[in-house]
């Protein structure tokens, strides 16, 4: 043995990226992937969710892309149920991070594919997306302390949701 295989880790390996963070849901509960918006790795987690071990192992994604108060039109839309766009465009924004509001197909292509996964999964094997941004009334803002106040929100809203709902059920989820 060479002092560096006494001493470290062994190297990584090269491996499809959908195959790499399925691997690291087999030695923790949480897997998360920063996010640059727009970017082409944005692909990556349609790649994702569309892969039937995502569905068998993981089953939930929590995103920083949909407003908390939208969280019964992402579900109903994801079960497969008919939800007018102008219903379904509110998921992605009325979100407190996003000004004016998110205009990536990307992230719109997500809903899209899990919605796609789950029409051939019975509802119990679903795949459950959380919108991770706090609630907001855009027509309660009237000034932007009130907004900052919202934006410091962001980070305990989506633990909460990790904690109350992934964590402390032994279940495993994708943050996004």
């Amino acid at each position: 043995m060479t002092s560096y295989e006494t001493n470290h880790s062994p190297p990584p390996v090269a491996q499809p990226a959908v195959d790499g963070v399925l691997a690291a849901f087999q030695a923790c509960p949480l897997v998360g992937i920063g996010d640059h918006h727009g970017l082409a790795q944005e692909s990556v987690y349609v790649d994702l969710v569309s892969d039937p071990r995502f569905a068998r192992d993981v089953r939930n994604v929590v995103v920083e892309f949909g407003g908390a108060a939208s969280q019964h039109i992402v579900d109903r839309y994801v079960a497969g149920e008919s939800v007018r766009y102008e219903e379904l465009r509110k998921v992605w924004s009325e979100v407190v991070g996003w000004v004016p509001t998110v205009l990536d197909l990307g992230l719109i292509r997500f809903y899209a594919a899990v919605r796609a996964a789950n029409l051939h999964l019975p509802p119990e094997q679903r795949i459950r997306v959380w919108l991770g941004e706090p609630e907001i009334d855009w027509t309660k803002i009237k000034s932007s302390e009130e907004l900052r106040a919202l934006l410091g929100s962001r980070d305990t809203h989506a633990a909460r949701i990790i904690s109350d709902n992934i964590l402390s059920k032994d279940k495993k989820a994708l943050v996004i």
